[in-house]
């Protein structure tokens, strides 16, 4: 059999690439993107490998390799220092699927979405089920819908100045009383007013 000659640069390229040393050490320092380790009583500025999703804190046991060019990478983290809260971090745009299946999230104590920017959700149905709900919004909210349903044993709502409602036919039912009160109350109609009752009271 005929050796294939292996080009130069090839060689060089997996000499760098190469896995020169592995071991295990803790985390001293965390800056940015640096992770300083105790390894072998030195301290080792590493970078976090692209497969470790869990960023490394203060403390955890993790393991590392250095290539033969000299570029040291945290591998993984064998073990926490503190159990309490794990980060997952990765750089640049994230994208989970789950194309022939459900893509589920649980939490005991909270689930919480945080976007300085916008949260967008797309889909053909939506379905909310919760026994208290807040709503808090600084700037403006807006809702678009071709239909809209609301049901609630009570509801209140405060609005401090103006409120407009402008509709093509508005029908307002009340089973048992409807007040309306204001200081001035002004009602007009292009063709017909109409008021019907057994009994009117007017002043």
């Amino acid at each position: 059999m005929t050796a294939i000659p292996i080009p130069i640069d090839s060689r060089r390229r997996e000499q760098r690439d190469a896995i020169e040393h592995q071991t295990s050490g803790h985390v001293v320092a965390v800056a940015g993107s640096d992770i300083v380790t105790e390894l072998d009583g030195r301290h080792v500025s590493a970078r976090r490998a692209a497969t470790c999703l869990l960023q490394p804190n203060v403390g955890d046991e993790v393991w590392v390799a250095r290539l033969g060019d000299g570029r040291t990478y945290v591998l993984s983290i064998l073990e926490r220092s503190d159990t309490s809260s794990a980060e997952l971090s990765i750089e640049g745009d994230i994208s989970l699927e789950a194309p022939s299946g459900r893509l589920r999230m649980v939490a005991s104590e909270g689930l919480e979405m945080v976007s300085p920017s916008a949260i967008s959700i797309t889909t053909r149905r939506f379905e909310l089920v919760a026994s208290g709900a807040r709503l808090l919004v600084a700037g403006a909210l807006e809702t678009v819908a071709e239909r809209f349903v609301e049901q609630a044993k009570r509801a209140y709502r405060t609005i401090d100045d103006i409120e407009q409602v402008r509709v093509g036919q508005l029908d307002m039912s009340a089973k048992d009383t409807l007040r309306m009160h204001a200081k001035n109350a002004l009602i007009t109609a292009m063709s017909l007013v109409k008021v019907d009752g057994k009994q009117i009271h007017m002043g």
